[in-house]
């Protein structure tokens, strides 16, 4: 995932993350007007806090589509709820995360049928419901097999501080195997596991693939609920104190707009997908492309 909040004054962010179901050590956060822009870590729950908060932003994240109409979203443990579009979507914040998903979305289904799709989208805020932010769609494409397992979102922060001398992006980060696996109490027989073979169905065939399905009235009171119990899971103290509670950081109240010669303009990400430039020619390229994926032992 990528974020990168626009034009605030202060305390302008980019966060991203590494596909990896290292929750603590998976993302990091960026002080886009620090003297030295070094990446430190955040939690996944501190990256909804930010998701969630209604400053401008831009945001990739990842989606999920299967050949399954009958899924449920409420049975997620791994994806997150935002509104797209004025409707309320499961998303990912990884590729691997959808992917793990695949154990816990009550798949009933053989594996040699399963057919999927892991699209990357791109969103930019439009305003807010219910209290929180609501995003825009600006582009979507599919991912690759190969893409979906190595996908390292770093390479976003890379371009937005590309000419910047004072970013420093050596990290040392001590991951935890893509293999391993925050379950709790799962009986579910897994479809998919680090021996898993992720590849693209060449058949010809196509598929209906269809979202994940929402039903519930209340959205956020499950989202809430998740989370809890994905803390929990992980023995994570609720009351831990977030990157978004420190005062000046993501308060509505309280921030600025920026004027021309505050925040530099031309790091907005997803503006440069939609642009005339090259990597925008790549994305609408990608955006007509089919990649249909499947999993073999």
């Amino acid at each position: 995932m990528f974020l990168e909040t626009i034009d605030v004054r202060k305390n302008d962010v980019v966060i991203f993350s590494r596909n990896n179901l290292d929750l603590e050590n998976n993302f990091k956060i960026v002080d886009k007007n620090s003297s030295i822009k070094r990446p430190r870590s955040i939690s996944y729950f501190e990256v909804t806090d930010f998701v969630k908060n209604t400053v401008p932003k831009n945001l990739i994240v990842y989606r999920l589509l299967t050949n399954l109409r009958d899924l449920d979203a409420s049975s997620t443990k791994f994806g997150f709820f935002i509104w797209i579009d004025g409707k309320i979507e499961l998303i990912y914040f990884d590729p691997v995360f959808a992917l793990e998903d695949l154990n816990h979305l009550n798949l009933q289904v053989e594996k040699s049928k399963f057919r999927f799709k892991i699209q990357q989208v791109g969103l930019k805020t439009t305003g807010m419901v219910t209290a929180e932010a609501s995003y825009a769609q600006v582009y979507s494409f599919d991912l690759k097999a190969l893409e979906a397992q190595n996908q390292d979102d770093k390479m976003y922060a890379d371009a937005v501080f590309a000419f910047d001398k004072s970013y420093d992006d050596d990290l040392e980060i001590d991951f935890v195997g893509k293999g391993s696996d925050f379950k709790f109490g799962s009986r579910i027989k897994k479809i998919y596991d680090a021996s898993s073979s992720l590849s693209e169905d060449q058949s010809g065939a196509k598929p209906d693939l269809s979202k994940v399905k929402f039903d519930e009235d209340n959205p956020e009171v499950l989202r809430e609920q998740k989370l809890q119990l994905l803390k929990k899971a992980l023995g994570i103290d609720k009351s831990d104190k977030n990157v978004s509670d420190d005062p000046g950081i993501m308060e509505d109240e309280e921030i600025e707009v920026s004027d021309s010669n505050s925040v530099n303009s031309d790091s907005n990400l997803i503006d440069l997908f939609k642009s005339t430039t090259k990597q925008a020619k790549v994305i609408t390229e990608r955006e007509r492309q089919s990649v249909i994926l499947k999993l073999t032992d």
